[in-house]
């Protein structure tokens, strides 16, 4: 199944869920149906991570309402305490939207150290679409 376009892939992640257990939803939305409950201690195997509402994890559910995944809300998980948490702040960091903040970050320094906006690399990033000065 397909990802949503902000979803970051994940690689090797299995959680564990917290006390208390999490509520299993169709999509990563807490008005989404939900099609089940995971109990405290359960494990699975997370592909993908969607931040909203919650940060959402996908796991395989096999009653998924759209097919064989379902999400869960990673706050009632181990997982922002993991060692895989990492790969969400590397995805993140090298993101479209990161990467164009700090292009932009960069220019705006340099001009403001004095340097020739001629000397400036122009923006290559699809987000940033600011006029030249």
């Amino acid at each position: 199944m397909a990802l949503p376009g902000d979803a970051i892939p994940l690689r090797g992640v299995t959680v564990t869920v917290r006390q208390g257990g999490v509520n299993v939803r169709a999509e990563p939305d807490k008005a989404s149906p939900k099609l089940g409950e995971l109990n405290e201690g359960d494990k699975r195997r997370a592909d993908a991570l969607l931040f909203d509402d919650f940060t959402w994890l996908r796991i395989p559910w096999p009653r998924g309402a759209g097919g064989d995944t379902a999400w869960i809300a990673a706050e009632f998980t181990d997982f922002p305490r993991s060692r895989h948490y990492t790969q969400v702040t590397d995805a993140w960091y090298e993101s479209a939207p990161a990467l164009d903040f700090r292009r932009a970050l960069m220019r705006d320094l340099l001009q403001a150290r004095g340097a020739d906006a001629a000397s400036i690399a122009p923006p290559t990033g699809a987000g940033d679409n600011r006029e030249e000065p």
